[in-house]
């Protein structure tokens, strides 16, 4: 019976565990999605066209603005989402499964 205890209790440390692993992932979750609607629309078309590592002399074209206010976008993206770079910003975007897929399609 003392065997069958330590079993149990430590499945439910396991499982409490689980849970407060789920509960941080969320908040960080969270966290970066209210940071990624801090972007303005212009930001947002600009980036999936930038993790998708399109340059910007080419986003700049399909969008129909300067080489330069991309580049603003992409400064203004980083600072606004607190990513030191995109690779980073897109690692983040595949942990908390954002999707870009309805913007591309819209752009």
């Amino acid at each position: 019976m003392p065997d069958f205890i330590s079993q149990l209790i430590e499945h439910v440390q396991a499982e409490l565990l689980h849970v407060v692993q789920l509960q941080e992932q969320n908040k960080v979750d969270v966290d970066f999605r209210k940071r990624l609607n801090s972007l303005t629309p212009r930001e947002m078309d600009i980036l999936p066209l930038t993790i998708a590592g399109i340059p910007n002399k080419e986003i700049a074209q399909q969008l129909g603005v300067s080489f330069r206010t991309v580049e603003l976008h992409r400064t203004n993206i980083l600072r606004k989402t607190g990513a030191s770079n995109f690779l980073e910003l897109a690692h983040q975007c595949e942990v908390c499964r954002v999707s870009f897929e309805s913007q591309q399609e819209n752009s």
